[in-house]
């Protein structure tokens, strides 16, 4: 297994087998992608990035918790590190997975390393006040998908932007559209790891629009299909895709925005 006390180059070599496979934060990628509601392309990972989650998997702590202060600093703040560090280290976690250079015990417990240091993190920062009237969001993994860390960084965002949020963990489908009729949701963001469940989340997606209580719902894709096969997703239903947590609110705050537009114009004929 990778990442066992003592054997730090399987790690290492693990990590350089599928890091050219896994998208980096890439500022001007994603602002081409989001023209057409998309992500934009992969870049291949930094070194910092690769030593991180090299660092992730090895049992050695201190080692871990020296690169991610040395991260951290970097940044500058808790948002920069999560996009230059947190994200793209699940997804390589994933790829690990996925590609079978590490077993899911290893790759599960370096994710548990990297939500302990993200919950910490954030528990660090000022709480931001929802203002009255505030844009409403419900976050979920699409059903049948395990809720992802990624998720939890996508509902950080969120609060942090002044937006009220929602979350069904467990992605049961019944409670979404109780929770969908009850309140008003200016956008449903739902998480998507596995194309074999699209069949049922197209369904879903439709009953989701029919159920809500606003008939102007933007549905928002996300998860590491989103950035695998976008097309897949928008033939399925969603209104707007998203690769990373800051896009996430990037391409729902854009959607109400068109959205009152299009109301304006409507109004004006």
């Amino acid at each position: 297994m990778c990442g066992e006390a003592g054997f730090a180059p399987p790690a290492a070599r693990a990590v350089s087998a599928v890091a050219p496979t896994v998208a980096a934060p890439n500022d001007a990628a994603r602002s081409d992608g989001e023209s057409a509601g998309r992500p934009g392309p992969d870049r291949q990972p930094t070194p910092a990035l690769s030593a991180f989650v090299e660092a992730l998997l090895d049992s050695r702590v201190d080692r871990f918790a020296a690169l991610a202060a040395t991260g951290l600093a970097e940044a500058g703040d808790l948002h920069r590190f999560e996009d230059a560090y947190l994200a793209p280290a699940a997804r390589l976690l994933g790829e690990l997975w996925l590609s079978d250079e590490c077993d899911f015990l290893a790759v599960t417990i370096a994710v548990a390393r990297l939500e302990r240091l993200f919950m910490g993190l954030a528990m660090m920062q000022h709480a931001v006040a929802v203002p009255a009237g505030a844009r409403r969001v419900l976050l979920a993994p699409a059903p049948g998908n395990q809720h992802s860390f990624g998720l939890a960084l996508v509902e950080e965002r969120f609060r942090h932007a002044g937006w009220a949020v929602d979350c069904c963990g467990a992605g049961d489908g019944q409670e979404m559209l109780r929770l969908v009729a009850a309140s008003p949701y200016d956008v449903i963001g739902l998480s998507v790891h596995s194309e074999a469940l699209l069949p049922d989340l197209t369904a879903m997606i439709a009953r989701l629009r029919k159920t809500s209580s606003n008939r102007a719902v933007v549905i928002l894709g996300g998860g590491s299909l989103a950035l695998e096969n976008a097309r897949l997703l928008l033939d399925a239903g969603f209104d707007r895709l998203a690769e990373d947590a800051a896009s996430a609110v990037r391409q729902a705050e854009a959607s109400v925005v068109a959205r009152m537009g299009s109301r304006y114009r409507a109004a004006a004929e």
